[in-house]
Order: C-alpha cells, then sequence, then structure tokens
C-alpha cells in the first residue's frame, strides 16, 4: 500500500512506511492470528497515521506511534467479532502469583516491547495463548505491555475501575504463564539462550 498526496511530507512518511511495514505487518498479524485480519489493520494503521502524521514528533520512535494505532484498531477489532474467549471470565485464579509481564519468558535484555511479539522463538505459542484469553484480559495486557499504558489510562480507554484492569492484568499473565509453561512441558521449550529472567518489579506499566 502506498499513500499519494501533494503534501510536501510524503516522502518522509513513505520512508518510514518501508522500513516500518514489514514489522507492522508482523505485529498485526500476531494480535490477529490471520493474514486478512492482519492485512487490513496495517492498512487502516497506515491510513490513520498519515492522516495524523503532522502530529507525529520526529523526535520519538515512529514505530512506537505506529503499533499504538495497530494495537488499538485490534482491540476495536476484536470488540466488532465479539469471538467467543476458550477461558470463563469467572473461572477461579489460586495462588499469589502476580504473573509477569509478556517479556518475562522470551524477551532479551535489550528488547522492546513489539519485539514481544515478533520474536519467532515465541510467535506461535504466544498467538495461541494471547487468542485463548477472554477478550477483556487480552486488551487489557496488550495495552500494559505492548502499549506500555499506565493503569489509569488502560482504566480510560475500557470504561473500568483501576482494579478491575488490574484483576484482569494479573489473571491474563497467570493464564497466559501457565499455558506456555504447559507448551513447554510436552516438549516445545524455546531455545533460552538470550532469555533474561525479570522480577515482577519490572512490569512494563504500574
Amino acid at each position: 500500500m502506498m499513500i499519494y498526496t501533494d503534501n510536501p511530507s510524503q516522502s518522509d512518511f513513505e520512508k518510514l512506511f518501508l522500513r516500518s511495514q514489514r514489522r507492522a505487518y508482523n505485529l498485526a498479524y500476531r494480535l490477529t492470528g490471520n493474514a486478512s485480519d492482519a492485512e487490513d489493520v496495517a492498512q487502516d494503521a497506515y491510513v490513520r497515521a498519515w492522516d495524523n502524521f503532522e502530529t507525529y514528533d520526529a523526535n520519538r520512535s515512529f514505530e512506537g506511534w505506529l503499533f499504538r494505532i495497530i494495537t488499538n484498531r485490534v482491540i476495536d477489532l476484536r470488540r466488532r467479532q465479539k469471538r467467543v474467549p476458550m477461558y470463563s471470565l469467572d473461572t477461579p485464579i489460586m495462588g499469589d502469583d502476580e504473573g509477569q509481564p509478556l517479556s518475562h519468558e522470551f524477551a532479551a535484555p535489550d528488547s522492546n516491547p513489539e519485539d514481544l511479539v515478533i520474536d519467532p522463538i515465541m510467535d506461535e505459542r504466544l498467538q495461541k495463548a494471547l487468542s485463548a484469553l477472554p477478550e477483556d484480559y487480552r486488551d487489557a495486557i496488550l495495552l500494559c505491555d505492548v502499549e506500555q499504558r499506565s493503569y489509569q489510562e488502560i482504566a480510560e480507554k475500557m470504561h473500568c475501575a483501576i482494579g478491575t484492569v488490574r484483576s484482569r492484568i494479573h489473571r491474563a499473565r497467570v493464564i497466559l504463564r501457565r499455558t506456555l509453561e504447559i507448551d513447554k512441558a510436552v516438549g516445545r521449550t524455546p531455545r533460552r539462550s538470550s532469555v533474561s529472567k525479570r522480577t515482577p518489579e519490572t512490569a512494563l506499566c504500574a
């Protein structure tokens, strides 16, 4: 996809588009789980990015800005599709494990939030685990660990209390961890050479 306009900033945008298009599509695919939705989300994100390009701060990461748009579009798509979750919202989560951000099991020390979704080491496993989450849990953890939003910002976007946000993120992390641990237990353990263990204090949002 290419955007045509007489605006002088077109060349700047096209350069950013060419540099980011693969990673943008990959992120959309990891979050949606299918090529058709990923294509729609990525194209819509670029259109929205272009429409708001005059507000983009060139001193900040374009991909970070674009990926926030993609994440928001995926959340909107999930809500429209109203997919049936594989976990019940009432399923009890036992124990006191606070859960870890998506980076805990997989991220290298110098990785960024977008890499958590794109890293081929855990692409398939994490996508399946995310897809199995209840919609509200998935949206909350994506806003926190991919967009790096604060609990207050997430609460405002999801129209719920901060306590509800904390609960959803906690339960999402516990479910993800247990799902991935089961996956590893049956013989699909990822490479661990570059994995960095992190503590709860290193959560991407608080």
